[in-house]
């Protein structure tokens, strides 16, 4: 609501994106997609010429659409997408665009998607870096890291993911882990055996809390909409 009142457009996307975000964590993915949805229609409605929160928008329902499964949205998306520049929109265009390699080469691993998304990462890392955005390089650490692991490179993945987990323990990060799913939470577990340090195995401990009690509400979403008439 207070954002309503800003004339930063990028912000005000960025704000029904986080609320989004956090509607999809409550296990409420059709509020989530309608907060994106309002955020488009308020934009609409105060003749707000903003391009780049509409794309901000947008980028934000194709991880939406990939939890989902939904690769062939996600796929239209990009071909209709264009990131230029070092800007922080063009970074989560890029990383959308990493997301949808690594869905496709779960169908077929044998494909040059896994290389392709390699290349997207490693100048984004080096803009990030640069540019000190501390939660971007832990999420491309991530990615990279889940890349490793599904090209087979396993003690690459650990030590990628190693890196991240250091970076990401001191500010507590958790959802930006717990977002990756499955292919994550395992990575976590493995990794927690070869950590000696408490504090980093407490932290770690957490971390697959988290991945626990998001299984659980998932369950519970789906049970509660199985029930309805």
């Amino acid at each position: 609501q207070l954002l309503h009142g800003t004339t930063e457009q990028t912000m005000l996307a960025r704000g029904y994106s986080a609320l989004a975000h956090q509607q999809w964590a409550d296990g409420k993915s059709e509020a989530a997609f309608a907060t994106l949805q309002q955020g488009e229609l308020w934009l609409t409605q105060m003749q707000i010429v903003a391009p780049a929160a509409h794309a901000w928008l947008a980028a934000q329902r194709v991880r939406f659409h990939l939890w989902q499964n939904d690769l062939s949205a996600a796929l239209h998306w990009e071909q209709e997408t264009h990131p230029v520049g070092e800007t922080l929109l063009s970074y989560l265009q890029q990383l959308m665009r990493t997301r949808i390699r690594l869905a496709q080469s779960v169908g077929e691993p044998q494909a040059s998607f896994l290389p392709e998304a390699t290349d997207i990462l490693a100048p984004l890392l080096t803009t990030a870096e640069v540019k000190g955005w501390g939660s971007h390089v832990i999420e491309i650490l991530m990615l990279q890291a889940l890349i490793e692991q599904a090209q087979g490179k396993r003690a690459a993945a650990q030590t990628t993911l190693t890196r991240a987990l250091t970076l990401a323990e001191p500010e507590g990060y958790l959802r930006l882990f717990v977002d990756e799913g499955e292919p994550m939470r395992l990575m976590i577990d493995a990794c927690r055996l070869q950590i000696l340090d408490a504090r980093q195995r407490t932290y770690l401990d957490k971390l697959l809390s988290a991945f626990a009690e998001t299984s659980i509400a998932s369950e519970t979403s789906v049970a509660d909409k199985s029930s309805q008439p």
